[in-house]
């Protein structure tokens, strides 16, 4: 049995417009998880077309594997994170991680607990729901 192939294209982050393909990236990386971001990771030469015009945060990578059908399958995609540049190497190291570790650093995760004992709060929420014709009703004990 044959090995999968693989094949990396960059793209636009905000619209995932294909840009090109990455043909001469080398040490390909996915890392693939259920429920999980996901990562990919690889180098391209600092004199590439593509590799040098690749942003962190600007640019995503889309990873396609042929299939046994021959057709290409749009199996993961994720932002650029980071990039490190090796000029002495002519090389340029490419971090990208899933969408959803994105979205992860932006939900708030810090549990909030709001109590109904305080006055100053009291008399706010009473003037607002006044203004609107409402009024707060105390609980009744069953």
């Amino acid at each position: 049995m044959a090995s999968p192939q693989w094949k990396f294209i960059l793209a636009n982050s905000s619209d995932m417009s294909n840009i090109g393909e990455l043909t001469q990236a080398r040490g390909r990386q996915l890392q693939l998880a259920l429920n999980r971001p996901g990562a990919a990771s690889f180098t391209i030469p600092l004199d590439d077309e593509l590799g040098n015009g690749i942003w962190p945060i600007t640019h995503a990578v889309k990873a396609y594997r042929k299939g046994s059908d021959d057709l290409w399958q749009h199996v993961w995609s994720g932002m650029v994170w980071t990039i490190e540049e090796d000029i002495s190497g002519n090389r340029l190291s490419v971090n990208v991680v899933g969408w959803l570790q994105w979205l992860e650093k932006r939900i708030l995760r810090r549990d909030k607990a709001y109590t109904g004992n305080n006055p100053a709060t009291k008399r706010s929420c009473d003037a607002k729901l006044g203004s609107q014709g409402l009024r707060v009703s105390p609980r009744r004990a069953e």
